[in-house]
C-alpha cells in the first residue's frame, strides 16, 4: 500500500484508523427455526405479536 499510494506506513495505519473509527458495526443474532419460536410461544416465553415477527424474519 505504501508504494501504490507513495506515502509511509505511519500515514495509512493514521488513515486506516480514522476511516475504521468511523464504521458502525451491527450486531449480528442468530436467527431461531420457525420450530424454537413455536415453542417459546406456546410455553409463554414470548407474545403472540413477537413471535409473528420472528417468523416473518
Amino acid at each position: 500500500m505504501e508504494q501504490s499510494f507513495g506515502v509511509s506506513y505511519p500515514t495509512i495505519k493514521s488513515r486506516l484508523n480514522r476511516i475504521a473509527s468511523q464504521l458502525q458495526f451491527v450486531e449480528v443474532r442468530q436467527m431461531k427455526s420457525a420450530h424454537e419460536v413455536l415453542t417459546q410461544l406456546e410455553q409463554g416465553e414470548i407474545s403472540a405479536s413477537e413471535a409473528a415477527e420472528r417468523l416473518k424474519q
